[in-house]
């Protein structure tokens, strides 16, 4: 089956256009996510016909119960660099995850990343050696290296695993990499990884 992907470059988003999924309440309460929901989610055709938006999220990765930050400092080749650092969701870190309709196969659905605390959208950066495959928010418009499928792991629990179709690699997280490069978020894999999911939890909610 042939699915047509939104062009994203021509795609105008204006904050608060889109519908916001519903939160709901933490299983048991974790320090680490105080103040903090997990999203409820329906299918991928739900996501894809509702074109959802989630705003003011933390992102946490599963396997290593880390929190995506954006690390605004350092030389401009690594700066704004997406890495799985923080020990608790914060409101200093937040991302929205926007639907814009359906992804590479039925499965899918095409979205993008921004971080709020940068106003700069996730992108894939191409370069060589270990950092190949670098998400950093560095991007002030959509494009080919912004976009991303996501695959839907557990509906109820708003769990997301995500391939970059700027390079066709999935997302992980890197936790052997040396200095200020550990726990980089990357779009390096070939495959789907066990554990390198991402769950969403809204500020708030």
């Amino acid at each position: 089956m042939t699915v047509q992907r939104v062009a994203a470059s021509a795609l105008a988003l204006t904050a608060g256009a889109l519908t916001l999924g519903a939160a709901v309440p933490a299983a048991a309460a974790d320090p680490a996510t105080a103040g903090f929901s997990r999203v409820r989610i329906g299918t991928v055709g739900k996501l894809i016909a509702e074109k959802e938006c989630f705003k003011d999220l933390a992102i946490q990765h599963q396997s290593s119960k880390k929190f995506l930050e954006v690390h605004a400092t350092g030389p401009s080749a690594t700066r704004n660099t997406v890495r799985a650092t923080g020990a608790k969701a914060a409101k200093g870190e937040l991302f929205e995850l926007c639907i814009l309709g359906p992804g590479s196969d039925e499965e899918t659905a095409q979205v993008y990343l921004r971080s709020q605390k940068v106003r700069q959208f996730v992108q894939v950066d191409k370069v060589a050696g270990r950092r190949d495959g670098a998400l950093r928010g560095r991007a002030s418009t959509l494009a080919a290296s912004t976009d991303f499928d996501a695959v839907v792991v557990a509906e109820t629990e708003a769990v997301f695993r995500f391939r970059s179709t700027y390079n066709d690699k999935w997302v992980t997280v890197e936790r052997n990499y040396p200095g200020t490069d550990d726990e980089l978020v990357r779009a390096g894999r070939p495959a789907a990884a066990t554990g390198e999911n991402f769950v969403l939890w809204a500020f708030g909610g």
